[in-house]
């Protein structure tokens, strides 16, 4: 004799809550655990403003990538935010391309001294770009939530995410 799964009751909803706060913690932990992690360019993973800015002087000769705002464009200089808003400035040589003033400068090359760079790989943006993305990203996030609210709901009686009968409507009844 089969059971109709719709009339069994709720299936468990505890042991469904308690797999759902294990993974979230297992989620948190994850994110700790590479947030310490250390630069490896075995992994192409290069120290970065936050590992330089404190001790500069430690990553002399070693590939390292920065970056920050365009203060000068001859020679160019970067100015580099680390930490709490702690800043350095950096002197970057080996750049092809057009830079303006206030231009956002991605570099990646060997750090000569404390306060210059020697850039084998750099990517200009210019300050819109970032509201720019930003902007993209929320608007698309919106359209997203509006689509899973439209088709999905949550059952509180099983404790699930379940598609809805009939997609909720915007506007009216749409018989105009």
């Amino acid at each position: 004799m089969a059971v109709d799964p719709a009339s069994a009751g709720p299936s468990r909803p505890w042991s469904r809550a308690v797999a759902i706060a294990v993974l979230l913690a297992v989620l948190g932990g994850l994110f700790v655990a590479a947030g310490i992690q250390t630069p490896d360019p075995g992994l192409n993973d290069y120290p970065s403003e936050d590992e330089v800015g404190p001790d500069p002087g430690a990553y002399v000769g070693q590939q390292v990538s920065l970056d920050g705002r365009v203060l000068g464009t001859d020679p160019l200089r970067i100015e580099v935010e680390y930490g709490t808003g702690e800043t350095f400035a950096v002197t970057v040589t080996g750049v092809d391309r057009p830079v303006s003033m206030g231009d956002h400068l991605n570099a990646f090359g060997t750090l000569e001294a404390e306060g210059r760079l020697s850039a084998d790989r750099v990517v200009v943006r210019e300050p819109w770009e970032l509201w720019y993305m930003y902007a993209v990203s929320f608007v698309g996030g919106l359209w997203v939530l509006a689509r899973t609210v439209r088709r999905w709901r949550v059952d509180a009686d099983r404790l699930a995410v379940v598609p809805r009968e009939e997609p909720l409507r915007v506007g009216g009844d749409g018989d105009a």
